[in-house]
């Protein structure tokens, strides 16, 4: 379950539309609606721009916009997440630089956004306290994990995944056990990617903004991690910071590590 902090700030108008047309997606909506305290809507004609759309199936991120993306959902069980935590995520990069030698560290992962990480992360053992700032991505995210948690194989891996809703630096600095290992995938500058990646990241942009305050949170995370904070950046992106212990790279991502501070 998501946990709800009172240190995330007020949400952006968005609100929750009622799809599926039955008694039980109506149920779902208005919990939701009444989780998120966003308006509840029956007609998608009458959200703004963006709205969180209650399907049979998921939850799904949505626009009204004619050139808006399709819609935007956590999904861990197919496609391409799905098919990289079957294939590789005991041995992907961003596995091997946050794990290291550890068998199963306690991760934070502290700009959780949709989830595919923190899942990837959880699903090699790690024990994740997934952070996200915004409400309405948290509730995309904890959609994900309902679904994943119907797949008896994937239980194991999200029971070890905890999600909150707050400020990262907020919440880093208020837990009393110390991670292992922080993770932080500010949000970074667009550019041409796969059709998934561009249109998460221009819906996602759409609702959260930029990371204006990533140096902050990085500075956070260094003095509260007991080994290191890795930051994600696309491959020729400038450093977050200067001055990271090492880099590790593959085609279009690269993972800086910082030391404790």
């Amino acid at each position: 379950m998501v946990t709800m902090s009172a240190e995330h700030g007020a949400p952006p108008e968005i609100a929750v539309v009622d799809v599926g047309e039955t008694s039980l997606t109506r149920a779902r909506a208005t919990r939701l609606a009444a989780q998120l305290g966003a308006p509840f809507l029956e007609n998608a004609d009458a959200a703004a721009s963006w709205f969180l759309a209650v399907t049979a199936d998921r939850v799904e991120l949505r626009s009204g916009s004619s050139n808006a993306p399709g819609p935007v959902y956590a999904e861990f069980v197919a496609g391409a997440a799905g098919y990289a935590r079957r294939r590789s995520a005991p041995q992907g990069l961003l596995v091997r630089t946050v794990k290291g030698r550890l068998s199963a560290p306690n991760v934070i992962d502290a700009t959780a956004g949709l989830g595919r990480d923190a899942f990837r992360l959880a699903a090699a053992g790690c024990q994740v306290y997934a952070i996200e700032r915004r409400p309405e991505i948290a509730a995309l995210f904890e959609d994900g994990l309902r679904r994943a948690a119907e797949v008896p194989a994937l239980q194991p891996v999200v029971e070890r995944i905890r999600l909150t809703v707050a400020d990262a630096r907020s919440a880093i600095r208020a837990r009393q056990v110390p991670a292992d290992v922080i993770y932080l995938d500010p949000m970074y500058p667009l550019r041409k990617q796969s059709a998934l990646v561009k249109k998460e990241l221009r819906a996602l942009r759409s609702v959260v903004g930029d990371d204006r305050d990533a140096e902050q949170l990085l500075a956070v995370a260094r003095r509260a991690a007991r080994l290191r904070v890795v930051v994600k950046r696309m491959r020729t992106a400038p450093c977050l910071v200067e001055s990271p212990v090492r880099s590790t790279r593959d085609r279009t991502t690269r993972y800086d590590v910082y030391e404790r501070s």
